[in-house]
């Protein structure tokens, strides 16, 4: 787990220009002087791994709260949110921590495959799509499903140190990286300037550093055990992060009532043994159903507060309504657009302000993003009368404050001359993007394919047959023990002297990638082998891979020869594909058989 070469990625991963804590150790200065501070780290990493010891000063950790935006007042403790800074050595070492346990312990026994945060191919957009695809088939099967979308109170701050360990013991973690984070976890100092005057100093005795980087790992491992629990039953179960969503599906009131009161009960005995709470004030109770009328229906009770029904909820968010409609989350949208339009609008006037072109990048830069958030799962919501009359009147005002011309310009004169599609298009137009980015990486879900917001994945597929063909992307994944080196040598060290440098020994290969109008092709060349041989790769593959798959065949001609030769150099002319090989982490299929 600790070599020179993980402990170099790790350093490497950080941004260099932070400020220090209390140890006084910048980031940069490791950086820079990675050859003579690396192999010292990596026996104190050892010895502190082995021993389970942590430096003193590697625990303080400094506290800054910030201000929450939008409150009315800020004299409370809730009015802030508290960010950790923690020595640059620890955190190196928590992500030493945090890449062998999802590399070795979650690769035997992984997190639940409905928990959506802080794992790799999966995010909020996996999230919604994995619960609005359940909510259409419920509405087009005339059932009803009864949700409740509730958040754990305070769950970074009140989860003790005993949950975590117990949680990486299940796992099969080694007992060397329990005792570690238990002393990491129960020996943090807390330093903190309440006033510019007065310095704080307590110990925390529980409760997780924010801003760690294993802490949203530490906190998916407790809660993967509620997961557990209500998997196997009839109600689904989907987390993010603390924030929870619990459905249950029948095609009578009571029966869904009954369900949920379960799983309520089942989360609020998993909340006493852990210590945690839930507001069930700020819990929301939601009947997805076409009918009327719910006879027989009870609302469910959690921590003795009768849960009273709503007509939409707010999650990871998306505002959700009981026929899911998305009116009420366009209307927010639009109105939220229409504020930022206007302080954009203060930089700008018919004859003075910003130029057009940074007007534009503003829109898409700020107000696009809010408009077209989650666009996989609302685009059917767009395509309303009444939902394109208020993006089109967003859109009007922003190419007001672009092109700036008369206030009876037509909307669509304007939307040509800037080159803006309608808001209703650009938003399907990501939606489609965002539906084949899923598909390509194995998150798609084909519970309803042919129906609500999942049709627009057939569509495009049907559209044009290339959407069907296979992508090189995938899940990142980590290679930092490779078995090979990539040396950079500079053209003097080519041209210096007769010969090939010192460097390149063995047996010698050189390959090469190009693309013409007839397609893409990659070339092999074998000097000591007096081997030739050329690929094509079709009229799709870009350079970049024809480059990578030319050394891919260089490896399996040398494989194929089986020389007793003990080095093999492949030289290439491609940068992006030497520092591809070089860099520990990929996306790519193609990269990754290297």
């Amino acid at each position: 787990m600790v070599t020179y070469r993980t402990v170099e990625w790790s350093i490497d991963s950080l941004a260099p220009y932070k400020s220090p804590v209390v140890d006084g150790v910048f980031l940069a200065l490791l950086q820079e002087g990675r050859e003579v501070v690396i192999p010292y780290l990596v026996r104190i990493f050892c010895a502190c791994m082995a021993t389970g010891y942590v430096p003193t000063i590697w625990l303080q950790v400094k506290i800054v709260f910030i201000p929450k935006p939008g409150r009315s007042s800020y004299s409370g403790p809730r009015d802030y949110r508290p960010i950790s800074l923690t020595s640059f050595l620890l955190k190196t070492m928590e992500r030493l921590v945090d890449r062998y346990l999802r590399d070795e312990a979650l690769a035997l026994v992984p997190l639940h495959p409905n928990q959506h945060a802080h794992q790799a191919g999966k995010s909020v957009e996996t999230a919604l799509h994995q619960l609005v695809v359940w909510v259409e088939k419920v509405l087009n099967q005339q059932e009803t499903a009864l949700g409740v979308f509730l958040n754990i109170e305070g769950a970074f701050n009140n989860t003790c140190c005993d949950a975590m360990c117990d949680a990486f013991v299940r796992r099969g973690s080694e007992y060397t990286i329990v005792w570690w984070i238990r002393a990491t976890l129960e020996g943090c100092v807390v330093v903190a300037n309440l006033i510019s005057w007065i310095l704080c100093e307590a110990r925390d005795i529980q409760g997780l550093p924010t801003g760690g980087h294993a802490v949203t790992l530490l906190w998916c491992l407790v809660v993967d055990d509620l997961l557990a629990r209500l998997s196997g039953s009839d109600v689904f179960i989907q987390a993010y992060g603390d924030t929870m969503c619990l459905l249950a599906v029948s095609k009578f009131p009571n029966t869904v009532s009954g369900l949920m009161q379960w799983a309520l009960s089942t989360v609020e005995t998993w909340c006493n043994e852990g210590r945690l709470s839930v507001n069930p004030d700020k819990t929301g109770l939601i009947a997805f159903t076409r009918k009327r009328t719910l006879p027989s229906f009870f609302e469910p009770q959690f921590f003795g507060v009768k849960l009273s029904l709503l007509g939409s909820v707010k999650y990871l968010g998306v505002i959700l309504d009981s026929r899911l409609t998305w009116r009420e989350h366009v209307g927010v949208k639009a109105r939220k657009a229409h504020s930022l339009l206007w302080a954009c609008r203060r930089t700008c006037g018919a004859r003075w302000g910003q130029r057009p072109k940074v007007v534009h990048q503003l829109y898409f830069a700020i107000v696009w993003l809010t408009v077209s958030f989650a666009s996989l799962v609302l685009w059917p919501g767009c395509q309303t009368a009444s939902a394109k009359k208020k993006l089109s009147k967003v859109q009007r005002l922003a190419c007001l404050g672009i092109t700036g011309p008369i206030r009876t310009t037509p909307t669509s004169a304007m939307e040509a001359l800037v080159g803006l599609p309608p808001l209703d298009l650009l938003i399907q137009g990501e939606a489609r993007s965002v539906a084949h980015h899923l598909w390509s990486l194995g998150s798609w879900s084909y519970l309803h394919p042919q129906q609500g917001h999942s049709c627009i994945l057939t569509r495009l597929q049907k559209s044009d047959p290339i959407f069907k063909m296979g992508v090189d992307v995938m899940k990142p994944v980590f290679n930092l023990e490779p078995r090979y080196r990539v040396t950079m040598l500079t053209r003097e060290e080519w041209i210096r002297g007769p010969g090939t440098p010192p460097a390149v020994k063995g047996l010698i290969w050189f390959k090469d990638g190009s693309r013409t109008m007839e397609g893409t092709r990659a070339g092999v060349y074998g000097q000591s082998a007096d081997r030739r041989l050329s690929i094509s790769l079709g009229k799709h593959t870009t350079v970049f891979q024809a480059e990578v798959y030319a050394i891919l065949a260089c490896v399996h001609e040398i494989e194929t020869q089986d020389l007793p030769e003990k080095y093999v150099s492949i030289c290439s002319d491609s940068q992006a594909a030497l520092k591809v090989l070089q860099a520990g982490k990929t996306m790519s299929p193609l990269v990754r058989q290297c």
